[in-house]
């Protein structure tokens, strides 16, 4: 009994690691695209063309 709960017990934590790089990633990539999105319309604001 207590091997299974044990086995249980490490099974949560990776899921709880796994979930938790997930999110940072993402996190990241939200970041990344937000700036990137940010970058590309100043870059258009500012060309001669567009203003």
């Amino acid at each position: 009994m207590s091997y299974y709960f044990a086995f249980c017990k490490i099974l949560i934590y990776i899921w709880h690691i796994l979930i938790d790089i997930t999110l940072g990633y993402v996190d990241v990539l939200n970041l990344l695209i937000i700036n990137y999105v940010a970058y590309v319309k100043k870059l258009l604001e500012n060309h001669p063309y567009c203003s």
